[in-house]
């Protein structure tokens, strides 16, 4: 079935890949029908290539509370393995060759162990016998990229967890931790969280001792049936992006960081 549908359905891919592979950049492409895709991890140079499009397959039934989860390894020359940019994006099909979702563009900077994680929610997508999950990568290293590891798989959804860059919010006594919060700038920089209460964060991108911008989470499920976000930027700055994740759905807001923002509507996802 997976041979099939590889040929009938993906035969414009071969536009894409074509040029990679026959310019000689030393490029594995990877193309399974599995849950996990094959590393791509080989030296290459940054002007080497546009994109690396990797495909793989998913069934269908395993995919409730469960996100795409793809992991960016680099080392750069001129960076080091600290801070060298990609973005990412994506898109799904079903087992027919019917696109289903269009998966984000997406910017982030490797952190100090030289990855950099992009999360996509797997919830609403309509039943197929299979998913086809069709990802790029697009690295924008400063000098050469000398090793380079691009991996994609599905698996359950984790807890939101604390971290120096995400804040883990409340939505109510019933929904603890419930919401993830991160800021990040159109370059791929994560700001820090200097501090954070139950329904507030405060985060920076320079000074930890002064907020660059407030995010807090309101329960207004009696009010209207959602969860509320409003965001103040304290440095107005519309190159920065307010991420909003609810874990116990999956669903993700993003907002743009240069004017207060109350959104009455953000998740309606009660209780």
């Amino acid at each position: 079935m997976c041979k099939t549908f590889l040929k009938d359905s993906f035969i414009w891919l071969i536009a894409v890949l074509f040029p990679l592979t026959a310019a000689g950049g030393g490029l594995d492409f990877a193309s399974s029908c599995a849950k996990r895709m094959k590393n791509v991890d080989s030296p290459i140079k940054s002007g080497d290539f546009g994109t690396l499009p990797l495909l793989f397959a998913h069934p269908a039934t395993d995919v409730g509370k469960q996100d795409l989860r793809c992991v960016f390894d680099a080392w750069d020359t001129g960076v080091g393995q600290k801070g060298v940019p990609a973005t990412v994006n994506g898109i799904v099909f079903d087992s027919d060759g019917n696109q289903l979702q269009t998966l984000s563009t997406r910017t982030r900077k490797t952190d100090v162990n030289g990855s950099a994680v992009f999360t996509y929610p797997l919830d609403n997508l309509p039943q197929s016998d299979f998913y086809f999950f069709s990802m790029q990568v697009i690295p924008k290293g400063t000098k050469d990229i000398t090793t380079l590891k691009f991996e994609c798989s599905a698996r359950d959804r984790i807890p939101c967890s604390d971290s120096n860059t995400n804040a883990c919010l409340d939505g109510g006594k019933k929904a603890k931790n419930r919401f993830g919060v991160e800021v990040i700038s159109d370059s791929g920089d994560s700001a820090s969280v200097i501090s954070f209460t139950k329904n507030e964060a405060r985060f920076s991108f320079t000074n930890q001792n002064t907020a660059d911008l407030i995010v807090r989470t309101i329960n207004g499920c009696r009010t209207n049936g959602h969860y509320w976000i409003d965001i103040f930027p304290v440095v107005p700055n519309p190159g920065v992006d307010v991420n909003v994740r609810d874990f116990e759905s999956g669903d993700v807001r993003t907002y743009k960081a240069f004017v207060p923002i109350q959104d009455t509507a953000a998740f309606a996802t009660c209780p």
